[in-house]
Order: C-alpha cells, then structure tokens, then sequence
C-alpha cells in the first residue's frame, strides 16, 4: 500500500510580505493540485495531512470554495484526504473551535475525513490522529490489524528554530507516545526523515509554501513524501516551485534583528479572529469555548465594574 504524506499546507489568499507574486492564492492551490496528481499517478491508496490545512482558521469564502472545487476535481478515486488540525486550522487555538473551522467544512462536503483517537482504516493501515494541543491515542495492548499510523501536530524537529527554542526530537517523540509503526508529524516547518534499525520511522514533509525571507526559509525545496508500508520504505517527491529569487524580493535585505528572529516572529503570528473590542472578543471566546454560564455571569459583571 503507498501513502502520500503531506506537510503543513497553510493554503491562504493574502500574499506574505515580501513575496512576488500578486495571487499567492493561485501559488498555494497550486500545490496541493500537484500533490493530488502525484498521489494519482502513484496509485497512493490514502494522503495524510497533519495539521494547518490553512493558514488561518476561518478561510475567506473564495479560498474555501475554490479548495473544494480543487478537492473535489482532483482527489483520486478510492485515496481519503486523512487530515487533522493545526493550531492556525482553530480559532483561539481551541480545541472547541475544531466545529466550526474550514477543516469542518471539507469534512461535512466528504471532502476529507478527520482523524482522531478511533482509527480509521485504510488498507493495511490503521491511521490515528492528534490535532494540536492533544495527547496521541493510548493504544491498547496486543496485536493490530495492520500498521498503526499516528499523524500529529507538534513541534517536533531536527534543529532549533530560534536562539534558545526547546525542542523535541523525533527519537524523544516516538518514546514518549510508544506503540505505532509510524509517526508523521506537523507543525515543524522544514523536512527530516528519522530511521532506526529496530524502531518505527517518523518523518515531516515539510511546509508546502514558504513565507518569509529568512535563511533557512529561503534554502527550503517544498516537496511530499511517498511511503510504501511493504518494506516501510519511504522517498521524497520535489513539489514544482519558483526559485527564491524569483519567489521573494530579495533587493530590499532585512534588518539584521529582523533577518535573524524572521522565522520565529512568522511562526509567532497565530491567525484568528480578533478584533480590537475586548468585550466583543471575551464573548467570541465564550461562544467557542462553550464557556460555562456561571463563568460567563461572573466575567461579564467583573468588567462591568471595570468600565
């Protein structure tokens, strides 16, 4: 059975700073639209996308309609979209938001199917999933029916991001949450592949477009990566994408500060609907958070008081 693993997609319409291109929409879309001709022409029997699907959790109307027209058109036959959510996939970064995101849209239109801790299976596959903020599934003892799959969004990686950042590696990631045979992880922007003798493989695609003009982002080849489970052998695909030159405008250099923090500061910037009105924002957060009423009562009298 081959598997087509995707990274952070982050499809969006506005155009990051210092970017070329005037429809970065079209830019996105494309992409997606060639790893759903290389999932055909590979015969892939599943897709896996671990989180931040877009770029933000409440998608314009346009974007939307044109990833379900894209969706629809392309998907191969008989190959579900497996998929869950990133934190810029939920609004306030809630758990509670997953219903109402983009992510749900697709969902409910049978474009893609959400993954949780009951597997969905999928050939000789068991995929599970854990969106961002949630703890992997505990998976029962004893023997399983096939491979157990484990897509997470988490910032797991290779290398430190920025100066001080703490983190996880692949091999500290698979022994904290034991027990699948795969692990194909979000969220960590750039690609690795890590592989022992007896232990499972995990891997990162890596992010499908590239945002800013900071070093590394510049040096990234966006790509997706095809796993056959005979053998657990595993290769990356090059995704078609313009050179950095071409892509970034590259005449007007960064501060250093900013050339330096660049990466960290995009990663930084969690889009969500927030407007300016704390008391329009605290009942937004209510709402999405199913909030109890008690708490609500308590909170809108405190800033009643206030004003």
């Amino acid at each position: 059975m081959r598997i087509l693993v995707l990274g952070d997609l982050h499809l969006r319409s506005t155009t990051p700073e210092r970017r070329r291109e005037a429809d970065f929409k079209a830019v996105c879309l494309g992409k997606l639209a060639q790893a759903l001709d290389i999932a055909k022409r590979e015969e892939c029997r599943a897709i896996v996308q671990p989180g931040d699907f877009f770029d933000a959790p409440l998608p314009p109307g346009e974007l939307l309609a044109d990833t379900i027209r894209l969706l629809r058109d392309k998907t191969p036959p008989d190959c579900p979209i497996l998929a869950i959510h990133g934190q810029h996939d939920l609004r306030f970064h809630a758990a509670g938001a997953a219903k109402g995101s983009g992510l749900a849209v697709l969902r409910a239109a049978g474009l893609i199917r959400l993954l949780g801790a009951e597997p969905i299976k999928v050939g000789d596959c068991q995929f599970y999933g854990a969106s961002w903020g949630e703890q992997p599934p505990r998976l029962r003892r004893g023997r399983s029916e096939g491979l157990r799959v484990l897509a997470a969004h988490a910032m797991v990686g290779d290398k430190p991001l920025w100066p001080g950042h703490e983190l996880t590696g692949p091999a500290a990631y698979v022994k904290r949450n034991p027990g699948y045979d795969l692990y194909v992880l979000g969220d960590y922007h750039y690609p690795w592949m890590w592989v022992t003798i007896n232990g499972p493989p995990a891997m990162n695609a890596g992010c499908m477009v590239r945002k800013n003009a900071s070093e590394r982002e510049l040096e990234h080849q966006p790509r997706v990566l095809l796993l056959e489970t005979d053998g657990m052998s595993f290769w990356p695909q090059g995704i078609d994408h313009a050179p950095a030159a071409k892509a970034f405008d590259l005449d007007r250099p960064a501060e250093p500060d900013r050339r330096r923090f660049e990466g960290f500061i995009d990663k930084l910037r969690e889009h969500g609907s927030i407007g300016v009105d704390f008391s329009a924002n605290m009942e937004s957060y209510f709402e999405v958070n199913q909030t109890p009423r008690p708490v609500q009562t308590a909170c809108r009298a405190a800033l009643a008081e206030e004003e």
